[in-house]
């Protein structure tokens, strides 16, 4: 098959959506398929096209920008003449609304089918103005969820609560997110754990972006709490700090948070090339996310493949790697007491909450979502 994917954001771009784009795109190369993303040139220096790790990569330059959206000069020229050549179109959402409603007109006029990807549902911080964008993505949305044949979500949980998904249960197919993680050296996660426990610390740890929905904020009074409780903890921030689009303001508030707790939690930026070393290393992960921006969190689920149980808070999606596999605890979303005393108890009995790595390496295989992904590409265009 010949598939193209749709996106604001790729590689070199880090983000849940992206990272599980491009697990998906690079899995389905590799089993044979011609693979083509299309996205936003978001830094003037990425190549206008490559072929990154058997995917061909199309960047389009950024006319102007809203936020964290953008709007792609050619994106309506060169989107239907690439979909000429497709069998079908896979529209990743959330996107602004050039992007979903140029993805349906495509489709349409190139009489091949659209799939939507969908990630999550908008959620930005601020008043009115957040609130105007968010509608106006919304109804592009709901352009492209008419247009399209099938929509896929990561889990049902997350499809029952979303006032976009909801409106299309004919079209909606649950297919996991692929994820790709190796497992953990064990040199690796001693020589980390000697570097940022030698003391006995136990850590605790966090991964993704420095951005308002993760709630960074709410994870670092839970330390300050289990600090001022006598635990010798430390708390480990790996992600992208300085490149998140929109969150200039948050990091600052962040950033000053962090010099009050001192050296109780450090801040290691992005971690290269992958995270088992780091997840290996960690007593439990935390996942502190605070509304339906988050609709599953890739990194719980590899932390869990490494062996390292969570705490994720009691979200649609996000709830679920921990209910399925019993490899953690849940907290309420902006609970900072609650999130410390599940952290509390993960540290104080980890065998409690340690899975068989058969059931953990089936609920989360790679294969398995491939599978379910080619199956629902073989129906759309029977």
């Amino acid at each position: 098959m010949n598939i193209v994917f749709l996106l604001t954001y790729y590689h070199p771009h880090l983000s849940g959506l992206t990272i599980a784009t491009g697990n998906r795109a690079e899995g389905l190369s590799k089993r044979g398929h011609r693979v083509t993303v299309i996205s936003s040139r978001h830094k003037k220096e990425l190549p206008e096209e490559e072929v990154v790790r058997g995917v061909r990569v199309i960047r389009l330059p950024v006319a102007w920008r809203a936020g964290k959206g953008v709007w792609m000069r050619g994106y309506t020229r060169r989107v239907p003449r690439e979909a000429k050549d497709a069998d079908v179109l896979v529209q990743c959402l959330p996107v602004s609304p050039p992007e979903s409603v140029g993805a349906a007109i495509a489709a349409r006029r190139s009489a091949k089918p659209l799939i939507l990807d969908y990630a999550c549902d908008l959620r930005l911080p601020g008043g009115w103005k957040a609130r105007a964008i968010e509608a106006a993505v919304f109804q592009g949305h709901l352009v492209a969820g008419r247009a399209a044949r099938a929509i896929v979500v990561s889990t049902q949980s997350y499809a029952a609560a979303s006032p976009f998904l909801t409106r299309f249960q004919d079209r909606l197919r649950v297919i996991p997110l692929t994820m790709r993680i190796p497992n953990p050296d064990p040199e690796a996660v001693r020589l980390f754990r000697e570097t940022h426990a030698p003391g006995g610390e136990k850590l605790i740890g966090f991964a993704g972006r420095m951005a308002a929905e993760k709630g960074i904020d709410v994870l670092l009074e839970s330390v300050r709490l289990l600090g001022a409780r006598g635990r010798r903890v430390r708390l480990l921030l790996s992600g992208d700090v300085t490149g998140v689009v929109g969150e200039a303001a948050y990091r600052q508030r962040i950033l000053g948070k962090l010099d009050s707790l001192g050296d109780t939690c450090r801040v290691l930026g992005v971690i290269e090339p992958d995270l088992s070393a780091f997840y290996g290393a960690c007593d439990v992960l935390a996942l502190p996310s605070l509304n339906s921006t988050e609709s599953f969190g890739m990194v719980q689920a590899e932390a869990m493949l490494c062996g390292t149980p969570v705490v994720a808070s009691r979200l649609p999606g996000v709830r679920e790697p921990v209910e399925s596999t019993g490899m953690g605890l849940l907290a309420e979303p902006g609970d900072a007491a609650g999130l410390a005393d599940a952290i509390s108890s993960v540290l104080d009995a980890p065998e409690r909450f340690r899975a068989a790595a058969d059931v953990v390496q089936d609920r989360f295989s790679a294969g398995r979502s491939l599978d379910a992904f080619e199956a629902m590409l073989r129906e759309v265009l029977a």
